[in-house]
């Protein structure tokens, strides 16, 4: 005669069942009902819970599915060599990253301008658009797009300056300061209302660079915070003769010589106290690239020694 029997099964999962339901095995046999705690693995964290149901015959365990939090749209920024707005002197090869925030794999980007090319995901946080030749002014653009939506559309502008400019006048020429000398004269205009930097080239011993800026009719001060800063441009730093002055092709010193320097690999000038600025006037950077001013050798041995110049805002 067979008596009651349990059967034990194994568990190898690991949420609770709270009951299991045991058929005989053999003829005449109870059918028995007992409480089991039966442990459901989730080691990947796929299931938020878990839904009971089926009969009691076969009795089943839906996972709910754990839902992820969907990012927000995109915020993107832009910069070209490292700058937002940029300007160059002449035909030249600009970088041009952008970052953005909430990307993901399915992240797409868009972007405008002579040059750039559209890219799609995976979509890293930054993306390079990289040795992009700029022969005329031009605003490029980029839009990142994820599941929740598109970016707002970041742009930088990249200003081709030849002289000219609101204002300023056209392009200078200091052929008459010293023609056997200097043969190559460039005019850049850097805007010191909003702050900005712009670039020579080319800048060899043979060249005289002039920066030119005009100051607002409306400036409440002496010029106090706005600060010139000049280093090299992929390049190794040479010492070069600068000269703020209210004439182009300027060299000489004032006074107190605070708007002179002279042998300096990264000159800085700043303005206010010894070095004002009065309203609506243009100023040159008088630039060449001699210790000693316009006398005495050169100090550009590679052909073209060019800098950038940042004109900062208080």
């Amino acid at each position: 005669m067979h008596g009651s029997k349990i059967c034990r099964p194994l568990v190898a999962l690991a949420a609770f069942v709270a009951m299991a339901v045991f058929t005989p095995a053999h003829a005449g046999d109870t059918q028995v009902s007992i409480p089991l705690q039966v442990q459901i693995l989730d080691p990947s964290g796929a299931c938020a819970s878990w839904t009971p149901g089926g009969t009691t015959t076969a009795p089943t365990l839906t996972c709910v599915a754990a839902t992820t939090g969907t990012p927000g749209v995109p915020v993107c920024s832009i910069k070209a060599n490292n700058q937002n707005p940029l300007t160059i002197a002449a035909t030249t090869s600009v970088t041009l990253v952008a970052t953005c925030t909430n990307t993901d794999a399915s992240t797409t980007w868009a972007w405008t301008g002579t040059g750039a090319q559209a890219t799609t995901g995976p979509g890293p946080s930054t993306q390079t658009q990289a040795s992009i030749s700029v022969s005329a002014t031009t605003t490029f653009t980029v839009q990142a797009t994820n599941t929740a939506g598109p970016s707002n559309t970041a742009s930088v502008k990249v200003t081709l300056s030849t002289g000219g400019g609101t204002g300023t006048g056209g392009a200078v020429n200091c052929s008459a300061l010293n023609p056997t000398q200097f043969t190559g004269y460039a005019t850049i205009n850097l805007d010191l209302g909003a702050g900005g930097s712009a670039l020579s080239g080319p800048f060899g011993n043979k060249d005289i660079v002039v920066a030119r800026f005009h100051t607002p009719t409306t400036l409440a001060t002496d010029g106090s915070g706005y600060a010139l800063s000049i280093g090299e441009y992929q390049g190794s730093p040479v010492a070069k003769t600068v000269v703020v002055s209210t004439t182009a092709c300027d060299f000489t010193k004032n006074a107190a010589k605070t708007n002179y320097q002279s042998g300096q690999l990264r000159p800085v000038f700043n303005f206010g106290g010894g070095l004002p600025l009065l309203p609506n006037t243009t100023y040159y950077v008088n630039m060449v690239n001699h210790s000693l001013g316009v006398s005495g050798g050169g100090t550009c041995g590679t052909g073209d020694c060019s800098v950038i110049m940042t004109l900062s805002a208080p």
